[in-house]
């Protein structure tokens, strides 16, 4: 049973993790082999498939994809793609580890990033605080380059695999503060 789900974990990841398409000069990182991180939104649009859903809030824009296993949701600010987040199914603590396990022998160790209440210190009582929505579960990596791969639990999103372009995400935050 392990051996089969270890194989298809690894598939999944390796589809995640395309290398850069040399002909795209913008792209940081094709991720699912069909999103570009760093890329121009307004071409990810023309592309097949077509998103189940878009929305665009000043210069932010959205879009829904569907994929095998979940929805990807592709981000971006002034025509950028800053990030894609890929649901990961099932939520839970065994498929949390196996992605984080896979995701540190392709990138090294993690920096844990979560954030549990103090009463939560059992693996039992961490598992309770998420699905409450009082805890979230992150770890991530920074792979040489402008971008980084997080893995997450979270109440609202489940297991989330998300790659993000540094600079560009940092210009979607200041925007953000400054309410453009």
């Amino acid at each position: 049973m392990i051996k089969p789900m270890r194989s298809f974990l690894l598939l999944f990841l390796a589809s995640l993790a395309f290398g850069v398409d040399a002909g795209q000069e913008d792209c940081l990182k094709m991720v699912l082999n069909r999103y570009c991180l760093g890329g121009d939104f307004q071409a990810q649009l023309r592309r097949q498939p077509l998103p189940i859903h878009r929305q665009t809030q000043g210069e932010g824009q959205g879009a829904v994809y569907l994929e095998s296993g979940g929805r990807v949701y592709v981000m971006a600010h002034a025509d950028r793609i800053y990030k894609v987040v890929k649901e990961s199914r099932p939520a839970t603590q065994l498929h949390f580890d196996e992605l984080s396990l896979l995701l540190k022998e392709k990138y090294g160790e993690a920096t844990d990033l979560s954030r549990f209440p103090y009463h939560a210190r059992s693996s039992s009582a961490r598992i309770v605080a998420i699905r409450r929505g009082e805890a979230q579960a992150i770890q991530e990596w920074r792979p040489e380059g402008d971008w980084r791969v997080e893995l997450s639990w979270t109440r609202e999103m489940g297991v989330a695999l998300s790659y993000i372009a540094n600079d560009l995400e940092a210009r979607f935050q200041q925007a953000r503060q400054q309410g453009l």
